[in-house]
């Protein structure tokens, strides 16, 4: 949420490494990881960032760009690209690298468990600004507008399940997180 950041092991900020097209592979690599959990396969890859290429083309840009943000992810502790599975994907340890949109899918994804605790945690990922504010792409649509909904839909959940006098001043800055993503 809000920009892109990465962050070396030695806390150093390593986003200015990544070009347009490695951020692009990255960030769709890492949102069908955390999304979906296999990753994204190969056709898929292709399909979204080399449409344009023949099938050798495609290949060769794929291999060096690939190369090119596994030397990027060496800088970071626990997080490596990989295709072990048949699909490409990011591997991190979740105790060593702080990914904010799996914060907020295991939020969103018990909405049943949302309490006020956890529509706090909500609201602090989203203070940082909307989901990738400076990034945009075609296939990142369909995120967004997800993401948008969900978070419009969790507030209004909760909002649904506790009376207003309970805590006024609390739904009123839950009415405000709506407009922001309405």
């Amino acid at each position: 949420f809000g920009d892109l950041q990465l962050f070396d092991r030695d806390g150093a900020d390593i986003t200015k490494y990544f070009t347009p097209l490695i951020r692009e592979l990255f960030l769709v690599v890492l949102l069908y990881t955390i999304k979906w959990g296999r990753g994204i396969s190969t056709e898929k890859l292709t399909e979204i960032l080399w449409f344009d290429k023949t099938t050798d083309s495609a290949r060769n840009n794929r291999s060096v760009n690939i190369a090119k943000l596994k030397a990027i992810l060496d800088k970071m502790d626990s997080c490596q690209i990989s295709k072990t599975t048949g699909y490409w994907k990011i591997n991190f340890d979740e105790q060593l690298v702080k990914i904010d949109y799996s914060q907020y899918l295991q939020i969103v994804g018990g909405k049943r468990e949302i309490d006020k605790q956890r529509i706090n945690e909500l609201t602090n990922i989203i203070h940082r600004g909307s989901f990738l504010s400076n990034v945009e792409y075609d296939w990142l649509d369909a995120f967004k507008s997800e993401i948008s909904n969900e978070i419009i839909d969790t507030y209004l959940h909760y909002a649904d399940s506790v009376a207003i006098a309970d805590d006024p001043e609390f739904l009123i800055n839950l009415a405000n997180y709506v407009f922001y993503f309405d």
